[in-house]
């Protein structure tokens, strides 16, 4: 039983901080939303010393959400275009005394932002090709 122990650590992930064991065995269901993110991810395969496996329902789908889910909450602001949110004021505007102006403004220079960095990024990996050659 005592090597059990040492091999296997029984607490979840956030309370695994700490706990090093010389080996280790993880579980990352690929499905859970709110595990299978890059910290816990991290927090699983760095509590090992010398060794570690991390049993998954699919390595394909773990990965991806790995990839996808993020610690980060969006608002909905966030989620929500400044089209959208032109169309909610016109629908509205008889109902709401609240102007939102500055909101859509706003949305509009974050939108205007992350388009360029979109551009500019995409601009960055075709000088990288050219410069390793792949025209």
């Amino acid at each position: 039983m005592a090597v059990y122990r040492t091999i296997f650590s029984p607490w979840p992930t956030y309370k695994a901080q700490g706990k090093d064991k010389p080996y280790a065995i993880g579980l990352m269901e690929s499905n859970q939303k709110f595990s299978a993110n890059l910290q816990n991810f991290y927090v699983q395969i760095s509590r090992a010393v010398h060794g570690m496996t991390l049993v998954t329902d699919d390595k394909e789908k773990l990965t991806q959400a790995i990839h996808k889910n993020t610690e980060i909450k969006p608002a909905s602001l966030d989620i929500v275009d400044s089209k959208k949110l032109k169309e909610h004021e016109l629908k509205y505007q008889e109902l709401s005394h609240i102007n939102l102006e500055k909101v859509i403004s706003r949305k509009l220079d974050l939108e205007k932002i992350q388009e360029l960095t979109h551009e500019f990024k995409n601009q960055k990996t075709k000088q990288q090709d050219f410069q390793r050659g792949e025209r």
